[in-house]
């Protein structure tokens, strides 16, 4: 296990109004707020959680796979409340060349707040500082309207090197698009 990649799931990330940082179980009916829905689970291979039991335990398990990450899951925190309203999961990481896979899910009642591409912009500096990360890619549904607008918004471009691809989640299959961003040598965006 990469001691970076330990240290960053601990630290969490931090932007004007929300904090990242590692599920707590205690938060199982934040979490089953929106994970309950099917439209939130749509475009996943798991979901809808039916209770908040399930949820719980969900959540029992990103706790205890927290101290031995391969890749980070943070709950997304309204700092003003401590509300979890969503999620963000960084893996696939690749500390040798600088790369990780990113996705990330909101709770529908704080839609159009601007708030994941204020989370996602973070994660992204946090991925730069502690990893060294110089290439962030999110895998996206074409039909995935809204999670295209919060790439789009953080500064992420379709990948044209990358051929579309299916993918298929619930029975259904989703025409898949690769969307990049690129830390420049400063570690800037």
């Amino acid at each position: 296990m990469n001691q970076q990649i330990k240290k960053l799931q601990e630290l969490g990330a931090e932007s004007t109004r929300l904090m990242m940082k590692p599920f707590s179980i205690k938060d199982a009916e934040d979490m089953f707020e929106y994970t309950s829905d099917p439209d939130s689970c749509k475009f996943l291979s798991w979901g809808p959680h039916l209770s908040v039991l399930e949820a719980g335990e969900f959540l029992e398990k990103a706790e205890k796979k927290k101290n031995d990450p391969d890749d980070i899951n943070w709950g997304i925190y309204l700092k003003e409340t401590n509300k979890l309203i969503g999620s963000v999961r960084i893996y696939e990481i690749n500390t040798q060349q600088g790369s990780v896979l990113m996705s990330y899910m909101l709770n529908p009642a704080f839609a159009r707040k601007g708030y994941m591409s204020e989370c996602i912009t973070a994660a992204i500096k946090a991925c730069s500082s502690f990893l060294n990360t110089k290439v962030i890619r999110c895998d996206i549904a074409d039909e995935n309207i809204a999670s295209t607008r919060v790439a789009e918004k953080c500064g992420m471009i379709s990948d044209a090197c990358v051929e579309p691809w299916y993918s298929e989640a619930k029975g259904k299959r989703f025409r898949m698009q690769k969307y990049v961003f690129f830390v420049d040598s400063d570690g800037r965006d």
